[in-house]
């Protein structure tokens, strides 16, 4: 489960190129979805990540082709190459939560905490901000939101706001079949059982 929050980056796009490149990313895609076990999705992953940086020289503003790339390098198991693309990207975009939050947990799983603390502690502040709602009348969505805050709050270390956000979720809809899970997710999920769940180390 990749827990990822908004991104904010107001992307522009090269009209010229746009279409090139969305092919590009497109054709990537699929050989990401097609690719695998073994040395054969090392293969066809590598074959993505030729398209992708194409997409890239073509048109460096577009979110999915980034993301692509990232997910291609950890799929690849090259965390630093996966942390270059987050750096490269927030060096455009500084206020993407996405990309931030990435890094900071691949930096975790590299073992350089003070990089990822760095990261985190951004998120904290964007975290700080969120202010949900309980009640018995939530929507779908708005329960799916507040799970992923709490998630989220695990990820850069906030445990007990976690706790308390997935508590006050469960009291609110108790029978909900979907808080159930995610309430007893959050009894037994630590922080690095998250972050592994996305870093895949």
């Amino acid at each position: 489960m990749m827990m990822l929050v908004n991104s904010s980056c107001g992307q522009s796009i090269n009209s010229n190129n746009v279409a090139k490149a969305q092919t590009l990313v497109n054709q990537a895609g699929a050989l990401m979805m097609s690719a695998s076990a073994g040395e054969e999705e090392k293969v066809t992953l590598n074959k993505a990540v030729d398209l992708l940086k194409k997409s890239i020289e073509l048109n460096d503003t577009v979110n999915v082709a980034a993301q692509s790339l990232i997910i291609c390098y950890i799929r690849l198991k090259e965390p630093q190459k996966a942390i270059d693309i987050c750096t490269q990207w927030l060096k455009k975009f500084p206020k993407d939560e996405n990309a931030r939050l990435q890094r900071g947990m691949l930096y975790y799983s590299s073992k350089e905490f003070t990089l990822a603390d760095s990261d985190f502690d951004i998120i904290k502040a964007y975290l700080a901000k969120q202010n949900p709602t309980f009640s018995s009348n939530l929507a779908p969505a708005e329960i799916n939101k507040i799970i992923n805050l709490s998630f989220l709050n695990v990820v850069v270390g906030n445990q007990e706001h976690a706790i308390y956000l997935i508590d006050h979720l469960k009291t609110a809809l108790p029978k909900n079949t979907i808080v159930d899970r995610a309430y007893l997710d959050m009894q037994k999920t630590t922080r690095d059982d998250v972050i592994r769940k996305f870093t895949g180390f």
